[in-house]
């Protein structure tokens, strides 16, 4: 079995110029890539992104442009008020998560109010004894079983199996792996040009250590 961990954020930009599909993106894929780059384009950002899957709105770390990066920091701050004083506090990890990809196939995909910071989740269930799991919601529930951990899809959208099991072995070596992407995608943010006068940015919008 192939397992990988993926690092992905949302981005969700809307227009009023642009329609927004009437229905879920599995439903209509082709209409969200439609919109979702429209609004891109409309935002201002440069670049192509490349979707992780058809109709989705997450998009993987390392396939991100260095321009598209730049654009994603300076909407991220445009959320706060022009005189605000910003504080450590404030800066919240990037929304997005973690996709579980097996032989090449997504099976598993961050939910409402994942982030990257859950990547601490991911890592935390790597423990037999810990069956606290968090990928936004609705989140799977999990069982330790033997050697494996059980994920419980059935109150997941769009899932085709009610139940997935993973070798907690290879969830530890898939987190290498992941690790390694987040703090790539940590020293680039930390690179940027403007990193609006907050040390660490990258950290904190990754981990946001206190």
């Amino acid at each position: 079995m192939k397992l990988e961990l993926i690092p992905v954020i949302e981005l969700m930009y809307f227009n009023e110029k642009v329609e927004t599909p009437n229905g879920a993106y599995f439903e209509f894929p082709d209409e969200w890539d439609k919109a979702h780059k429209e609004n891109f384009t409309l935002s201002g950002f440069t670049d192509e992104f490349k979707v992780c899957e058809p109709g989705m709105s997450l998009y993987r770390l390392n396939q991100i442009s260095d321009n598209n990066l730049s654009k994603i920091i300076a909407l991220y701050f445009e959320e706060f008020e022009e005189d605000e004083q910003i504080t450590d506090d404030d800066i919240q990890p990037l929304a997005g998560g973690y996709i579980l990809k097996i032989n090449n196939q997504n099976k598993i995909f961050p939910q409402c109010c994942g982030d990257l910071g859950d990547y601490e989740s991911w890592e935390g269930i790597t423990d037999p004894n810990n069956e606290y799991f968090w990928n936004g919601h609705p989140t799977p529930l999990i069982k330790q079983v033997n050697e494996n951990i059980v994920f419980d899809l059935s109150e997941m959208n769009n899932q085709k199996e009610n139940s997935l099991a993973i070798n907690r072995e290879d969830l530890k070596l898939a987190l290498v792996q992941t690790k390694k992407e987040l703090n790539d995608f940590i020293e680039r943010i930390n690179l940027l040009k403007s990193n609006y006068e907050i040390k660490d940015l990258g950290d904190k919008l990754v981990f946001n250590p206190k």
